[in-house]
């Protein structure tokens, strides 16, 4: 993972060579040094440090922080479980309407829009 641009990308997939980076350039980088080993850094405003989980695919990057990996892996683990049980009663023929309910969704999806109508001593007052 790059938080920035990489090249060579051709000789990169012909390799199989998984990156991921935010761009494409044709120029060769600049060394400014060698860096550091086993230190916290940010990368694209997320801060990953030694021993996180980093897992990336083509839908993109998670950083799970090593704290909460076991926490984080349970609910992972429970979500996964409801959806093979979603995927096999679609499978088998059901709706996501028979397996949601709908109005509960569309409540609580669209309750903002009752937030966002101005009260007559909210509203705006013409000078």
């Amino acid at each position: 993972m790059i938080d920035g641009a990489c090249r060579d990308v051709e000789e990169l997939r012909k390799l199989k060579f998984p990156v991921i980076c935010k761009g494409v350039v044709p120029n060769v980088g600049s060394v400014s040094g060698y860096g550091d080993v086993n230190v916290s850094i940010q990368c694209a405003g997320v801060v990953v440090s030694p021993g996180d989980i980093v897992a990336a695919d083509g839908n993109g990057v998670v950083v799970v922080p090593k704290a909460e990996s076991a926490t984080i892996l349970e609910a992972a683990q429970r979500l996964l479980q409801t959806e093979h049980v979603l995927q096999e009663k679609i499978k088998a023929g059901a709706t996501i309407g028979e397996l949601v309910n709908v109005d509960d969704v569309f409540r609580s999806t669209f309750s903002y829009q009752n937030k966002a109508v101005p009260r007559d001593d909210d509203a705006i007052q013409p000078k």
